[in-house]
């Protein structure tokens, strides 16, 4: 998981489970119950990755954007 530095909107950042696939999760756009994301390369994550990348994202959705925020978008 990461951000590239001077990245564009939406807010987001990179997965990758290596070799295999890598997606771009929007921050402000995932709910408890909807993952937004884009696959980036490969088939993306499977449903129990998808529920798991989803519950981080709404429990650690501050942090994301104040990181995002230091170092993507200053």
């Amino acid at each position: 998981m990461w951000f590239w530095s001077h990245d564009h909107l939406p807010m987001h950042f990179h997965v990758e489970k290596a070799g295999a696939w890598e997606i771009r999760v929007n921050i402000l756009a995932t709910t408890a119950d909807l993952l937004v994301y884009e696959v980036r390369w490969g088939p993306g994550p499977t449903g129990r990755q998808r529920r798991e990348l989803r519950r981080r994202v709404v429990e650690y959705r501050e942090a994301l954007i104040e990181e995002w925020q230091t170092k993507v978008q200053p």
